[in-house]
Protein backbone atom coordinates (compact mmCIF):
# COMPACT_ATOMS: atom_id res chain seq x y z
CA UNK A 1 0.00 0.00 0.00
CA UNK A 2 0.93 3.48 -0.24
CA UNK A 3 1.72 5.53 2.36
CA UNK A 4 2.12 9.38 2.29
CA UNK A 5 5.72 11.17 3.10
CA UNK A 6 5.42 12.71 6.60
CA UNK A 7 8.36 15.97 7.00
CA UNK A 8 8.07 17.74 10.27
CA UNK A 9 5.08 16.13 11.85
CA UNK A 10 3.42 17.19 8.64
CA UNK A 11 1.71 14.67 5.59
CA UNK A 12 2.60 15.85 2.28
CA UNK A 13 1.36 14.15 -0.99
CA UNK A 14 3.50 13.07 -3.90
CA UNK A 15 1.09 14.46 -6.38
CA UNK A 16 0.75 18.26 -7.24
CA UNK A 17 -2.17 19.72 -8.43
CA UNK A 18 -2.24 22.97 -10.86
CA UNK A 19 -4.76 24.76 -8.11
CA UNK A 20 -5.95 28.62 -9.55
CA UNK A 21 -4.16 31.88 -8.23
CA UNK A 22 -6.23 34.22 -6.04
CA UNK A 23 -6.68 37.50 -8.41
CA UNK A 24 -5.96 40.89 -6.84
CA UNK A 25 -8.98 42.67 -5.77
CA UNK A 26 -8.70 45.75 -7.72
CA UNK A 27 -9.87 49.10 -5.28
CA UNK A 28 -12.52 51.04 -7.04
CA UNK A 29 -11.69 54.64 -7.68
CA UNK A 30 -14.06 56.86 -5.55
CA UNK A 31 -16.15 59.59 -7.10
CA UNK A 32 -15.73 63.19 -6.23
CA UNK A 33 -18.69 63.30 -3.82
CA UNK A 34 -17.37 60.24 -2.29
CA UNK A 35 -13.70 62.29 -1.71
CA UNK A 36 -15.85 65.01 0.08
CA UNK A 37 -17.64 62.69 2.30
CA UNK A 38 -14.43 60.97 3.47
CA UNK A 39 -12.43 64.42 4.24
CA UNK A 40 -15.59 65.73 6.14
CA UNK A 41 -15.47 62.29 8.20
CA UNK A 42 -11.82 62.65 8.81
CA UNK A 43 -12.50 65.96 9.82
CA UNK A 44 -15.36 65.43 12.25
CA UNK A 45 -12.67 63.34 14.18
CA UNK A 46 -10.22 65.86 14.07
CA UNK A 47 -7.87 64.25 11.85
CA UNK A 48 -7.17 67.74 9.46
CA UNK A 49 -4.47 66.13 7.59
CA UNK A 50 -6.29 63.04 6.26
CA UNK A 51 -9.38 65.68 6.05
CA UNK A 52 -7.50 68.06 3.82
CA UNK A 53 -6.07 65.36 1.69
CA UNK A 54 -9.31 63.91 0.73
CA UNK A 55 -10.47 67.40 -0.04
CA UNK A 56 -8.07 68.77 -2.16
CA UNK A 57 -8.85 65.44 -4.04
CA UNK A 58 -11.84 66.25 -4.47
CA UNK A 59 -10.98 69.85 -5.22
CA UNK A 60 -9.35 68.67 -8.10
CA UNK A 61 -11.96 66.94 -9.84
CA UNK A 62 -14.04 70.21 -9.70
CA UNK A 63 -16.44 69.35 -6.13
CA UNK A 64 -16.81 73.16 -5.53
CA UNK A 65 -17.94 72.31 -1.37
CA UNK A 66 -14.71 70.52 -1.06
CA UNK A 67 -12.67 73.69 -2.49
CA UNK A 68 -14.16 76.07 -0.13
CA UNK A 69 -13.90 73.63 3.31
CA UNK A 70 -10.42 73.92 2.06
CA UNK A 71 -10.76 77.40 2.24
CA UNK A 72 -12.56 77.41 5.93
CA UNK A 73 -9.29 75.29 7.33
CA UNK A 74 -6.60 77.43 6.13
CA UNK A 75 -8.57 80.41 7.42
CA UNK A 76 -7.90 78.51 10.94
CA UNK A 77 -5.64 79.60 13.75
CA UNK A 78 -3.96 75.80 13.68
CA UNK A 79 -2.66 75.85 10.00
CA UNK A 80 -3.35 79.87 8.94
CA UNK A 81 -2.62 80.76 5.35
CA UNK A 82 -4.97 83.68 4.28
CA UNK A 83 -3.45 83.61 0.51
CA UNK A 84 -4.35 79.68 0.17
CA UNK A 85 -7.87 80.11 1.75
CA UNK A 86 -8.54 82.93 -0.53
CA UNK A 87 -7.55 80.64 -3.52
CA UNK A 88 -9.62 77.88 -2.63
CA UNK A 89 -12.70 80.91 -1.79
CA UNK A 90 -12.18 81.71 -5.79
CA UNK A 91 -11.73 78.36 -7.44
CA UNK A 92 -15.40 77.45 -5.53
CA UNK A 93 -16.76 80.83 -6.57
CA UNK A 94 -15.32 79.84 -10.29
CA UNK A 95 -17.38 76.68 -9.75
CA UNK A 96 -20.62 78.64 -9.23
CA UNK A 97 -20.70 78.09 -4.97
CA UNK A 98 -22.21 81.15 -3.77
CA UNK A 99 -21.44 80.96 0.11
CA UNK A 100 -17.62 81.16 -1.16
CA UNK A 101 -18.87 84.29 -3.49
CA UNK A 102 -20.34 85.50 -0.35
CA UNK A 103 -17.27 85.15 1.99
CA UNK A 104 -14.85 86.60 -0.75
CA UNK A 105 -17.59 89.72 -0.80
CA UNK A 106 -16.87 89.92 3.30
CA UNK A 107 -12.86 89.97 2.82
CA UNK A 108 -12.91 93.06 0.21
CA UNK A 109 -15.25 94.35 2.02
CA UNK A 110 -12.65 94.30 5.19
CA UNK A 111 -9.42 95.14 3.30
CA UNK A 112 -11.67 98.26 1.20
CA UNK A 113 -10.97 96.70 -2.44
CA UNK A 114 -14.57 97.95 -3.60
CA UNK A 115 -13.68 96.42 -7.30
CA UNK A 116 -13.85 93.31 -6.69
CA UNK A 117 -16.24 93.78 -3.59
CA UNK A 118 -18.88 94.30 -6.25
CA UNK A 119 -18.18 91.88 -8.48
CA UNK A 120 -18.00 89.06 -5.52
CA UNK A 121 -21.09 90.44 -4.49
CA UNK A 122 -23.21 90.75 -7.39
CA UNK A 123 -22.13 87.45 -8.53
CA UNK A 124 -23.58 85.88 -5.21
CA UNK A 125 -26.59 87.58 -5.94
CA UNK A 126 -26.95 85.87 -9.42
CA UNK A 127 -26.07 82.58 -7.92
CA UNK A 128 -29.08 82.94 -5.30
CA UNK A 129 -27.88 84.41 -2.04
CA UNK A 130 -30.61 86.00 -0.34
CA UNK A 131 -28.16 88.13 1.86
CA UNK A 132 -25.76 89.04 -1.00
CA UNK A 133 -29.12 90.60 -2.75
CA UNK A 134 -30.22 92.12 0.77
CA UNK A 135 -27.09 94.02 0.76
CA UNK A 136 -27.35 95.14 -2.91
CA UNK A 137 -31.01 96.60 -1.96
CA UNK A 138 -29.81 98.38 1.24
CA UNK A 139 -27.22 99.99 -0.78
CA UNK A 140 -29.51 101.13 -3.60
CA UNK A 141 -31.90 102.50 -1.17
CA UNK A 142 -29.13 104.21 0.82
CA UNK A 143 -28.03 106.02 -2.32
CA UNK A 144 -31.25 107.15 -3.21
CA UNK A 145 -31.86 108.30 0.74
CA UNK A 146 -28.99 110.45 -0.09
CA UNK A 147 -29.50 112.23 -2.75
CA UNK A 148 -33.01 113.05 -1.28
CA UNK A 149 -31.48 114.17 2.06
CA UNK A 150 -28.77 116.44 -0.18
CA UNK A 151 -31.69 118.07 -2.44
CA UNK A 152 -33.51 118.99 0.97
CA UNK A 153 -30.79 120.31 2.42
CA UNK A 154 -29.84 122.46 -1.01
CA UNK A 155 -33.70 123.62 -0.57
CA UNK A 156 -33.17 124.85 2.62
CA UNK A 157 -30.05 126.94 2.19
CA UNK A 158 -31.87 128.70 -0.87
CA UNK A 159 -34.64 129.10 1.69
CA UNK A 160 -32.35 130.57 4.19
CA UNK A 161 -30.31 133.04 1.62
CA UNK A 162 -33.39 134.45 0.74
CA UNK A 163 -34.69 135.54 4.21
CA UNK A 164 -31.78 136.71 5.25
CA UNK A 165 -31.63 138.51 2.04
CA UNK A 166 -34.79 140.06 3.38
CA UNK A 167 -33.35 140.86 6.63
CA UNK A 168 -34.50 138.70 9.20
CA UNK A 169 -31.71 137.94 11.50
CA UNK A 170 -32.27 134.85 13.21
CA UNK A 171 -31.95 132.99 9.67
CA UNK A 172 -28.93 135.03 9.50
CA UNK A 173 -27.38 133.49 12.21
CA UNK A 174 -28.51 130.30 11.12
CA UNK A 175 -26.70 130.68 8.10
CA UNK A 176 -23.02 131.56 9.33
CA UNK A 177 -23.53 128.54 12.02
CA UNK A 178 -24.23 126.10 8.81
CA UNK A 179 -21.47 127.63 6.45
CA UNK A 180 -18.96 127.03 10.00
CA UNK A 181 -20.20 123.17 9.68
CA UNK A 182 -19.55 123.14 6.14
CA UNK A 183 -16.15 124.21 6.43
CA UNK A 184 -15.25 122.09 9.69
CA UNK A 185 -16.37 118.92 7.46
CA UNK A 186 -13.91 119.53 5.48
CA UNK A 187 -10.75 121.20 7.48
CA UNK A 188 -11.43 117.74 9.46
CA UNK A 189 -11.23 115.94 5.99
CA UNK A 190 -7.79 117.56 5.46
CA UNK A 191 -9.44 119.14 2.64
CA UNK A 192 -7.70 122.50 3.78
CA UNK A 193 -8.16 124.81 0.53
CA UNK A 194 -11.41 124.35 0.89
CA UNK A 195 -12.22 124.81 4.24
CA UNK A 196 -10.23 127.69 4.23
CA UNK A 197 -12.10 129.83 1.70
CA UNK A 198 -15.23 128.95 3.81
CA UNK A 199 -13.51 130.18 6.81
CA UNK A 200 -12.78 132.94 5.89
CA UNK A 201 -16.10 134.16 4.15
CA UNK A 202 -17.58 133.45 7.94
CA UNK A 203 -15.06 134.81 9.64
CA UNK A 204 -15.81 137.88 7.52
CA UNK A 205 -19.38 137.69 8.03
CA UNK A 206 -18.75 138.24 11.69
CA UNK A 207 -18.26 134.63 12.92
CA UNK A 208 -15.60 134.64 14.59
CA UNK A 209 -14.98 131.20 15.42
CA UNK A 210 -13.77 130.36 12.21
CA UNK A 211 -10.94 133.36 12.18
CA UNK A 212 -9.24 130.81 14.99
CA UNK A 213 -9.87 127.73 12.66
CA UNK A 214 -8.07 130.33 9.89
CA UNK A 215 -5.43 130.81 12.44
CA UNK A 216 -4.71 127.24 12.37
CA UNK A 217 -4.35 126.87 9.22
CA UNK A 218 -2.00 129.41 8.74
CA UNK A 219 0.11 128.00 11.67
CA UNK A 220 0.24 124.42 9.77
CA UNK A 221 1.53 126.70 6.66
CA UNK A 222 4.37 128.24 8.82
CA UNK A 223 2.33 131.61 8.29
CA UNK A 224 3.02 133.20 11.55
CA UNK A 225 1.73 136.62 10.98
CA UNK A 226 -1.42 135.63 9.21
CA UNK A 227 -1.48 133.15 11.65
CA UNK A 228 -1.43 135.78 14.95
CA UNK A 229 -3.80 138.33 12.85
CA UNK A 230 -6.37 135.73 12.81
CA UNK A 231 -5.92 134.44 16.70
CA UNK A 232 -6.12 138.01 17.42
CA UNK A 233 -9.39 138.82 16.31
CA UNK A 234 -11.02 135.25 18.10
CA UNK A 235 -9.19 136.58 21.36
CA UNK A 236 -10.98 139.83 21.17
CA UNK A 237 -14.46 137.99 20.71
CA UNK A 238 -13.92 136.33 24.00
CA UNK A 239 -12.41 133.02 22.71
CA UNK A 240 -10.12 131.89 25.29
CA UNK A 241 -9.12 128.89 23.47
CA UNK A 242 -7.96 131.16 20.28
CA UNK A 243 -6.12 133.78 23.39
CA UNK A 244 -4.02 130.24 24.52
CA UNK A 245 -2.59 129.72 20.92
CA UNK A 246 -1.84 133.51 20.38
CA UNK A 247 0.43 133.02 23.76
CA UNK A 248 1.69 130.12 22.26
CA UNK A 249 2.56 131.54 18.85
CA UNK A 250 4.43 134.57 20.85
CA UNK A 251 6.61 131.82 22.39
CA UNK A 252 7.27 130.52 19.15
CA UNK A 253 8.27 133.58 17.69
CA UNK A 254 10.56 134.00 20.09
CA UNK A 255 11.84 131.05 20.14
CA UNK A 256 12.97 131.06 16.89
CA UNK A 257 15.09 134.22 18.17
CA UNK A 258 16.94 132.46 20.17
CA UNK A 259 15.21 133.09 23.46
CA UNK A 260 15.23 130.55 25.94
CA UNK A 261 12.74 130.92 28.79
CA UNK A 262 10.60 131.31 25.27
CA UNK A 263 11.63 128.09 24.05
CA UNK A 264 11.17 126.28 27.48
CA UNK A 265 7.47 128.42 28.02
CA UNK A 266 6.66 126.72 24.42
CA UNK A 267 7.95 123.05 25.48
CA UNK A 268 5.94 123.28 28.53
CA UNK A 269 2.73 124.48 26.60
CA UNK A 270 3.05 120.98 24.50
CA UNK A 271 4.03 118.89 27.76
CA UNK A 272 0.93 119.92 29.71
CA UNK A 273 -1.65 120.38 26.65
CA UNK A 274 -2.06 124.46 28.00
CA UNK A 275 -2.41 126.27 25.17
CA UNK A 276 -1.54 123.37 22.45
CA UNK A 277 -2.39 119.67 21.95
CA UNK A 278 -0.30 117.53 24.07
CA UNK A 279 2.72 116.36 21.43
CA UNK A 280 5.94 115.04 24.27
CA UNK A 281 7.71 114.94 21.11
CA UNK A 282 7.50 118.81 20.12
CA UNK A 283 8.18 119.21 23.78
CA UNK A 284 11.73 117.41 24.29
CA UNK A 285 12.59 118.83 20.88
CA UNK A 286 12.09 122.90 22.30
CA UNK A 287 13.90 121.92 26.03
CA UNK A 288 16.55 120.46 24.42
CA UNK A 289 16.82 123.55 21.91
CA UNK A 290 16.38 125.91 25.47
CA UNK A 291 19.29 123.77 27.04
CA UNK A 292 21.53 124.60 23.84
CA UNK A 293 20.62 128.14 25.10
CA UNK A 294 21.91 127.67 28.87
CA UNK A 295 19.08 127.59 30.25
CA UNK A 296 19.57 124.98 33.01
CA UNK A 297 15.77 124.09 33.96
CA UNK A 298 15.02 122.66 30.49
CA UNK A 299 18.17 120.61 30.93
CA UNK A 300 17.25 119.22 33.46
CA UNK A 301 13.77 118.53 32.07
CA UNK A 302 15.28 117.26 28.99
CA UNK A 303 17.33 114.65 31.36
CA UNK A 304 14.71 113.54 33.16
CA UNK A 305 13.16 112.63 30.31
CA UNK A 306 15.99 110.59 29.03
CA UNK A 307 15.76 109.04 32.19
CA UNK A 308 12.18 108.33 32.65
CA UNK A 309 10.58 108.24 29.36
CA UNK A 310 10.26 103.73 28.51
CA UNK A 311 9.85 104.84 24.71
CA UNK A 312 13.69 106.51 24.76
CA UNK A 313 15.05 105.53 27.59
CA UNK A 314 19.05 106.40 27.58
CA UNK A 315 21.06 106.67 30.70
CA UNK A 316 23.76 108.33 29.17
CA UNK A 317 22.05 111.36 27.45
CA UNK A 318 20.52 111.72 30.48
CA UNK A 319 23.40 111.85 32.40
CA UNK A 320 25.15 114.63 29.77
CA UNK A 321 21.85 116.53 30.12
CA UNK A 322 22.24 116.57 33.55
CA UNK A 323 26.09 117.25 33.82
CA UNK A 324 25.30 120.65 31.68
CA UNK A 325 22.66 121.45 33.89
CA UNK A 326 24.76 121.16 37.38
CA UNK A 327 27.39 123.36 35.33
CA UNK A 328 25.07 125.83 35.01
CA UNK A 329 24.24 125.47 38.88
CA UNK A 330 20.75 123.80 38.84
CA UNK A 331 21.25 122.38 42.52
CA UNK A 332 18.84 119.52 42.23
CA UNK A 333 20.68 117.76 38.76
CA UNK A 334 23.76 117.99 40.88
CA UNK A 335 22.27 115.79 43.12
CA UNK A 336 20.59 113.45 40.99
CA UNK A 337 24.52 113.26 39.23
CA UNK A 338 25.72 111.85 42.87
CA UNK A 339 22.51 109.21 43.33
CA UNK A 340 23.22 107.98 39.74
CA UNK A 341 27.01 107.29 40.42
CA UNK A 342 26.69 105.81 43.64
CA UNK A 343 23.68 103.81 42.24
CA UNK A 344 26.08 102.73 39.66
CA UNK A 345 28.82 102.24 42.48
CA UNK A 346 26.21 100.34 44.30
CA UNK A 347 25.46 97.34 41.49
CA UNK A 348 29.13 96.88 41.14
CA UNK A 349 28.93 95.52 44.76
CA UNK A 350 30.06 98.61 46.55
CA UNK A 351 29.55 98.81 49.62
CA UNK A 352 30.22 102.11 50.93
CA UNK A 353 28.25 103.53 47.83
CA UNK A 354 25.20 101.55 49.42
CA UNK A 355 25.37 102.96 52.28
CA UNK A 356 25.91 106.62 51.44
CA UNK A 357 22.68 106.24 48.89
CA UNK A 358 20.78 105.32 52.05
CA UNK A 359 21.89 107.95 54.01
CA UNK A 360 21.22 109.97 51.33
CA UNK A 361 17.36 108.95 50.80
CA UNK A 362 17.18 108.51 55.08
CA UNK A 363 18.06 112.46 55.38
CA UNK A 364 16.27 113.32 52.60
CA UNK A 365 18.65 116.05 51.70
CA UNK A 366 18.09 117.67 47.96
CA UNK A 367 15.67 114.57 47.73
CA UNK A 368 12.55 113.46 48.60
CA UNK A 369 12.65 111.23 51.66
CA UNK A 370 12.10 107.80 51.09
CA UNK A 371 12.43 105.36 53.79
CA UNK A 372 11.47 102.23 51.85
CA UNK A 373 14.44 102.77 49.43
CA UNK A 374 17.18 104.09 52.14
CA UNK A 375 15.89 100.22 53.93
CA UNK A 376 17.03 98.71 50.98
CA UNK A 377 19.97 100.48 49.91
CA UNK A 378 21.30 99.76 53.88
CA UNK A 379 20.29 95.82 53.41
CA UNK A 380 22.10 96.04 50.28
CA UNK A 381 25.31 97.55 51.85
CA UNK A 382 24.88 94.95 54.75
CA UNK A 383 25.00 91.74 52.14
CA UNK A 384 28.18 93.84 50.55
CA UNK A 385 29.98 93.84 54.52
CA UNK A 386 29.37 96.92 55.73
CA UNK A 387 28.51 95.98 59.46
CA UNK A 388 27.77 99.43 60.70
CA UNK A 389 24.79 99.80 57.85
CA UNK A 390 23.23 96.29 59.15
CA UNK A 391 22.25 98.49 62.21
CA UNK A 392 20.83 100.73 60.73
Amino acid sequence: MFSPQTTNNKTTSPYKFNTPKKRKKHKKSLSKKQLYKKGKKYYYRHNKTKAIYFYKKSCKFKYPQACFELGNLYKKKSIKNIPLSLDYFKKACKMNYADACTYLYNFFRREKKEEEKEFYLKKACKLGNKYSCRTIKRQEERIIRIEKQKQEKEKEFEKLIKSCKAGRVSSCNRLKLKNFQIAIKSFYHQDYDKSKKLFENSCNDGYKKSCRYLGIIYLKNNDLSNAEKYFEISCKSNDPIACNMKKALNYKKACNNDNAINCRNLAKAYERGNYLRRNFIKAIKYYIKACSLNDNVSCKKAGEYYRYNYKVKDLKKAYTFYEKACKLKNNESCSILIILKLDKECKSKNAISCDKLGNLYDEGKDINKNIRKANAYYKKACEYGHKISCDK
